[in-house]
């Protein structure tokens, strides 16, 4: 139900649509009855689920009731991401509780269990990174969040990485335009560990670190605002996303073949594309459920933005993101 709210915020939007949209969120977010919208039980409030002091979607019905519906619709949208993180690692959790079990008996049964009740936890702790009255562990700065960004992915994909943040604030940019910029910027970390990263070795191999380097950036020019994720990854193999774009059908053989190498990466951005393979069961990154770059591409769009790739393959990747000063 929450993964539905950012797609029934639309500019513009009545008084009445406003008021019953919100309505309905205060019905989610406080519980009860919720055969009004559609479904068929009853649930407990979200702070039953969560400490109180970690979720408080008051603010975003601020910006919701007071028409900036660009910015509540970005926070919502990113209060859905996290939600869906959460509850992928949990479901993850429980496929690998069910084999376990199986194999092993009740004893490891009754440890997994344990495990997931610490894992209810994390839930709290996902949904606190997007709370509007943040705590200075997790935002003293955004830098600071992306560091955490970066703690947890390589955690839970077992790739190494380092970050470094240069120009880093946003308090500066219009709160829409720095909206986008939070959640590109966490996505395309995301990404540059989970595809990016890999084992040490081959990466030594390779005559480079045994850590994938990271760097984000703003740079404010006369007329617009930069931002840039960079990372001394593997690269975009231009032949390898060509494939991928064929095999599932987002262009044709023919079309394909005339495209220019810097034109073949450019495909990455059509909607549909996904460099995942089909029949992998489970998450190896916390990136699985976060949105696709045609999504970001879409995101940036909708404040004027145009996204950019600079990439040597086998060298390093760069996606930037160009906001006009309107």
């Amino acid at each position: 139900m929450i993964a539905s709210i950012p797609g029934r915020i639309r500019d513009p939007m009545s008084q009445d649509d406003v008021r019953h949209l919100s309505s309905q969120i205060a019905k989610i977010e406080f519980g009860g009855d919720l055969r009004a919208l559609g479904l068929n039980f009853v649930t407990q409030p979200l702070a039953a689920y969560l400490k109180p002091t970690t979720f408080d979607m008051s603010a975003s019905l601020a910006l919701l009731n007071d028409g900036r519906l660009r910015a509540a619709q970005v926070k919502f949208d990113s209060l859905s991401s996290k939600i869906g993180i959460a509850y992928a690692r949990r479901l993850q959790l429980l496929r690998t509780l069910s084999r376990i079990a199986g194999a092993a008996g009740l004893l490891l049964l009754s440890i997994f269990a344990w495990l997931w009740y610490r894992s209810r936890g994390q839930l709290s702790h996902e949904i606190a990174m997007v709370s509007e009255e943040p705590s200075d562990q997790i935002f003293s700065s955004f830098a600071a969040y992306l560091q955490s960004v970066v703690e947890e992915e390589v955690k839970f994909s077992g790739h190494r990485a380092s970050l470094s943040c240069q120009g880093f604030d946003l308090e500066h940019l219009p709160v829409a335009v720095g909206e986008a910029a939070e959640l590109i910027a966490e996505q395309l970390v995301r990404n540059s560990i989970e595809h990016g990263g890999r084992p040490a070795e081959q990466r030594l191999l390779a005559g480079k670190d045994d850590y994938i380097s990271i760097r984000v950036t703003i740079e404010e020019h006369d007329t617009n605002w930069l931002l840039s994720v960079w990372d001394n990854g593997e690269g975009l193999d231009g032949v390898a996303i060509l494939q991928q774009a064929v095999s599932l059908n987002l262009i044709d053989q023919t079309a394909a073949e005339a495209l220019a190498p810097e034109q073949r990466i450019r495909l990455i951005f059509l909607p549909g594309f996904s460099s995942r393979e089909n029949n992998r069961e489970t998450a190896i990154s916390v990136a699985e459920n976060d949105k696709p770059l045609s999504e970001l591409r879409e995101l940036a769009k909708h404040q004027n933005g145009a996204m950019l790739v600079q990439n040597r393959f086998g060298d390093y990747c760069q996606l930037s993101v160009r906001f006009p000063k309107l």
